[in-house]
């Protein structure tokens, strides 16, 4: 049975973990990762408190527990989810991560496990949007008890068909003396390479049964979020990652007002002052390693902001600074394209899901009979189990006012020798307002006096532009 550790490293970061090392933020748990002043979760506000005192606690790092035993704690945190009222829809799914901790491939391996987990619920969600279900079984059964075997069969092919035989015959027959001969001439003798025809079968008894289901489903996603994730490695030196997604009728709400480029956004008075923003800017590193895919908070003026996490990962210890920087400046990259990526995919995401299932076995018997009419029988059993599916998530949206809140790196608290990159993106109705007046902006028709500039001292190390404005100009 597979069992999955919790890192001490991770655990430092979590006063009461529901199995997870490490996992992103969640409304109502204790071991939320960014602390928020103003004493609200730094998540989904419209959710109701999760309580996890319920749920299986791990007191130390020492704990094992076996992938069966995750399912249930996912499945209790669903449960409760769902008590709250609060959802449209809460869904699960878990990834492991391919490359082994000493592969130089794990950290990424383990952001595309992560995706790969939100996908799967994704898949779980389509199902469920609605999905076109065509089945087929097949039972047959033969039986032959005559003991009649016929003798090999040289052919009886028609005129036409040994005429065209007879043509190929002459010219393989050509290319076969001229290859003899280069054969002799190596000192390898052509009898040594004569091949026997092949043996005929006739059936004698089978017993066949197969049962397939297609599957397909297209499904929308906007409004859909990842709401928490865990993971951990297990005692074999394997890791998982778990994927919470929810949906709410608010997230939907807000995923429709954001795709709407006229649409009216106005502030939550009870948020005003939120601190969120603020607490994400200062959070460290380390308390960033879990978050995946987008949050909503608010910022300081109560207007809801949807927050996404984006990261990618590279080795550490290089002693080539040059190849470093270039690898954190991809990573950065790579984590950008991913946060956007995420905020897409919740204003205007979109699955195309098909799976085709098929089980089956067969008992046969066979009667064998070679070119020198030696007769034999031979039973053959194979069973079939087999999936083929296939998901194709895409997106489609043109965002106006996406920022960068902070960028951010770190060790990975389970695996010392990865280095995660991390970009933080949102968007928020006050961003997009403003890029709105810049992109519609025209010149006033005033006069405007330039000021003569004055010299300034330089710094010796750091030089920076003049300070040309003062912030009341604003």
């Amino acid at each position: 049975m597979k069992k999955i550790s919790i890192s001490v490293a991770a655990v430092a970061l979590l006063s009461a973990a529901v199995f997870v090392p490490v996992h992103s933020h969640s409304e109502g748990v204790a071991s939320t990762t960014v602390a928020d002043p103003d004493n609200t979760a730094v998540v989904m506000e419209d959710t109701a408190p999760v309580s996890t005192g319920e749920n299986p606690v791990i007191a130390d790092s020492g704990v094992l527990i076996s992938i069966a035993e995750l399912e249930n704690v996912l499945a209790q945190d669903k449960a409760n989810l769902e008590l709250s009222g609060k959802f449209l829809w809460v869904g699960y799914a878990t990834a492991a991560v391919n490359a082994r901790k000493s592969d130089p491939s794990w950290g990424k391996s383990r952001i595309i496990a992560a995706q790969k987990a939100v996908i799967e619920a994704e898949n779980k969600f389509a199902k469920e949007y609605g999905q076109k279900i065509a089945s087929d079984k097949i039972r047959e059964y033969y039986s032959d008890e005559s003991g009649v075997i016929p003798d090999y069969d040289f052919g009886n092919k028609s005129q036409n068909e040994n005429q065209y035989l007879r043509i190929i015959n002459k010219l393989l027959t050509l290319n076969e003396v001229k290859l003899d001969n280069a054969l002799a001439e190596l000192g390898i003798s052509p009898e040594e390479l004569q091949q026997s025809p092949p043996k005929q079968r006739h059936l004698l008894f089978a017993d066949r049964f197969e049962s397939s289901v297609k599957r397909e489903a297209i499904a929308n996603l906007s409004g859909l979020l990842t709401f928490k994730t865990y993971e951990g490695f297990g005692d074999k030196g394997e890791y998982h990652i778990a994927a919470l997604l929810v949906l709410s009728d608010k997230m939907k709400q807000l995923a429709y007002q954001m795709a709407k480029t006229n649409s009216t956004m106005v502030p939550d008075p009870l948020r005003v002052g939120s601190k969120q923003m603020e607490g994400l800017v200062a959070a460290p590193a380390v308390s960033l390693i879990p978050d995946f895919g987008v949050k909503r908070l608010y910022d300081v003026e109560g207007y809801p902001v949807l927050v996404s996490f984006g990261q990618w990962s590279s080795m550490v210890g290089s002693s080539d600074s040059k190849k470093m920087a270039r690898k954190r400046e991809a990573a950065y990259k790579q984590a950008e394209a991913l946060a956007d990526q995420g905020l897409a995919e919740f204003v205007n995401g979109h699955i195309n899901y098909s799976s085709l299932n098929t089980i089956g076995e067969t008992e046969r018997t066979d009667a064998v009979v070679d070119v020198d009419n030696f007769k034999s029988s031979e039973d053959i059993a194979q069973l079939t189990d087999s999936i083929r599916e296939k998901a194709v998530k895409k997106s489609r949206v043109r965002m106006v006012g996406v920022r960068e809140l902070r960028r951010w790196s770190g060790v990975h608290p389970d695996n010392t020798a990865t280095e995660v990159f991390g970009v933080i993106r949102y968007w928020s109705p006050v961003n997009a307002e403003n890029m709105n007046k810049v992109r519609n902006w025209k010149p006033k028709k005033t006069r405007i006096k330039q000021a003569a500039s004055s010299a300034q001292k330089s710094n010796p190390s750091i030089k920076g532009s003049q300070e040309r404005m003062s912030i009341n100009d604003f």
